[in-house]
């Protein structure tokens, strides 16, 4: 597996490397990763397009994260990126240029290893993806990564590991859409979770979601509720 990592700040660059090697001796995995304080660093490299995994720092000095990935994607850069960042604030530009993860400095060892994890799953295999529009921008958000769908009027406020989105569309409309995907599941009036992310499934009738938010249960929806939440789990256990 190769790596890049791209920080003008050493210190971080090093925390991120280390941890990474960690995890991944602990899994059995080879790994070679290269360090770069610039865009143009890396672009200089003669096999640029040959990393799997590309660790992007947002607020770089010159070129940012930002610009540096959508660079990446005009050459078809077909890996995985995964911007580090001090502000979740980029998450639409981050979802525009394919970006896989967020990751909020300082760094916590769990959410690289976590991270990591899903990076690794996702080169094993394509992963589905709920396709948005921003405006006049269409957006992919891969499924893992939604937390909740909530509807506000006219509007879908998205709640994902990256941070919030929100677009022009029916709460129904997009019920239909997702029927296939078992994970989304419609708890109440203009409420969608995802049960990947639920943490538990509370005595009076939320679910608490993996980032500490509670979402209520309609009274005629709880023994569904229940029933679909731990067919998911048990589901999931045995893989």
């Amino acid at each position: 597996m190769r790596i890049a990592i791209v920080d003008d700040c050493a210190r971080d660059a090093e925390t991120l490397e280390q941890t990474l090697r960690s995890h991944l001796e602990k899994r059995g995995r080879t790994c070679e990763i290269d360090r770069f304080s610039s865009g143009e660093e890396l672009f200089e490299t003669p096999d640029t397009l040959a990393f799997d995994l590309v660790f992007l720092d947002v607020y770089l000095d010159g070129a940012n994260g930002i610009e540096v990935a959508e660079q990446l994607r005009r050459e078809n850069y077909p890996g995985l990126i995964i911007f580090t960042t001090i502000s979740s604030e980029h998450a639409v530009d981050g979802f525009r240029v394919r970006a896989f993860h967020y990751l909020t400095k300082p760094f916590s060892p769990g959410d690289i290893a976590a991270a990591l994890d899903e990076a690794i799953a996702r080169l094993a295999g394509d992963e589905t993806v709920l396709r948005v529009h921003d405006g006049a921008t269409a957006v992919n958000v891969p499924l893992s990564q939604v937390r909740s769908i909530t509807a506000d009027g006219h509007y879908l406020n998205l709640s994902t590991v990256n941070g919030p989105l929100r677009w022009r569309q029916s709460f129904s409309r997009l019920a239909d859409m997702v029927t296939p995907y078992p994970q989304l599941f419609v708890c109440n009036r203009g409420i969608m979770v995802n049960l990947a992310h639920a943490d538990d499934l509370t005595d009076d009738g939320c679910f608490l979601m993996d980032d500490g938010t509670k979402l209520p249960v309609r009274q005629s929806s709880r023994t569904e509720a229940r029933s679909r939440y731990f067919d998911y789990l048990f589901s999931n256990a045995r893989r």
